[in-house]
């Protein structure tokens, strides 16, 4: 995935940077419909966070969580790559759990939001609020992932 698909088509950006800040004190900006699109529903210098359809036509919600490789997300296994495609996953380790808390608590209340507001649970992962779903060396980005439904 290209830095320019990851914080926006056409949009310059900078690559993030380690450790979280939230320099307006505020959480995530949840819409007040369903997105149809992907939509960014928060971010600052380290951290984004966007909403979208799992997959066109489906009822289906996918939050992604994205944030710099770091010595705490370097050694996580992520569900989506090819060299780990045989390794389990779905530890602690391996979910926004081992994040730092202000991080894993701006998830886990964007991830609630969303489900109050949508009447929709989360259906992946199978516990917790989220796991990590894929690494992206280039940018030196990892993404967590939580569907729900």
């Amino acid at each position: 995935m290209s830095s320019t698909n990851l914080h926006g088509t056409g949009q310059p950006t900078m690559t993030p940077t380690a450790g979280p800040t939230d320099p307006t004190g505020e959480g995530a900006t949840i819409p007040e419909t369903i997105p149809q699109a992907e939509r960014t529903v928060y971010r600052d210098s380290d951290t984004v966070i966007r909403v979208h359809p799992a997959t066109a036509g489906d009822d289906a919600l996918c939050v992604t969580l994205y944030v710099p490789l770091d010595e705490v997300t370097a050694s996580m296994t992520p569900a989506h790559a090819s060299i780990w495609r045989e390794q389990s996953f779905e530890t602690g380790a391996n979910t926004v759990d081992a994040l730092p808390a202000e991080l894993y608590e701006l998830y886990r209340e964007t991830v609630t939001e969303l489900t109050e507001r949508f009447a929709v649970s989360i259906s992946e992962p199978t516990s917790g609020y989220g796991r990590c779903h894929r690494r992206h060396d280039g940018p030196g980005i990892v993404s967590f992932r939580t569907r729900l439904r």
